[in-house]
């Protein structure tokens, strides 16, 4: 069920275990605000819209199976300071992490083909961004006031950057 979790104002950990979840629903976790560790399942493919957003994680370690990250999903995760995709997500939506203020550190899948509108806007504290190989298209916004970015490794086959991709980057 979408919104399964939300607003659960004293969860602290999920443990979800081996289950054969492939699916967090869209809201699943949304605004449960001290939120802090959750254990993906292996056999995990998708988070939702919003799965994540308004909660206390701290770091996400994505599994090797999840491939889709969808719009939204660790939006305001104000603790959020480390992302690692896994190798086979291909697909990471809008503002996935849009106003993670204290993110630092990004690894992203080789099979990620577009940055879309405003995924990581105002992350203010991401320094160093290794795009990946695949990248093709950067959108609207998707860097936008990412204050602290100093090094930046744009692909050759990077075919489409806008206006506002790093608007406001004033490093």
């Amino acid at each position: 069920e979408e919104g399964t979790f939300s607003n659960c104002s004293k969860l602290h950990t999920v443990h979800i275990g081996q289950t054969n979840l492939v699916e967090i629903k869209h809201y699943a976790f949304y605004n449960c605000g001290v939120l802090s560790t959750v254990d993906f399942p292996l056999s995990l493919t998708t988070i939702g819209k919003g799965a994540f957003e308004k909660t206390a994680l701290t770091s996400v370690i994505m599994k090797e199976n999840v491939t889709t990250i969808g719009d939204d999903a660790f939006r305001n995760c104000y603790n959020l300071e480390t992302f690692i995709s896994g190798d086979n997500c291909s697909s990471l939506g809008a503002g996935a992490f849009a106003e993670c203020v204290v993110l630092k550190t990004v690894d992203l899948s080789d099979l990620i083909t577009e940055i879309k509108d405003y995924t990581f806007s105002r992350c203010y504290d991401l320094e160093d961004v290794i795009l990946p190989a695949a990248l093709i298209t950067i959108g609207d916004y998707a860097f936008e006031q990412c204050w602290a970015i100093r090094n930046l490794s744009i692909p050759v086959d990077v075919n489409t950057i806008t206006t506002t991709s790093f608007i406001n980057c004033y490093n």
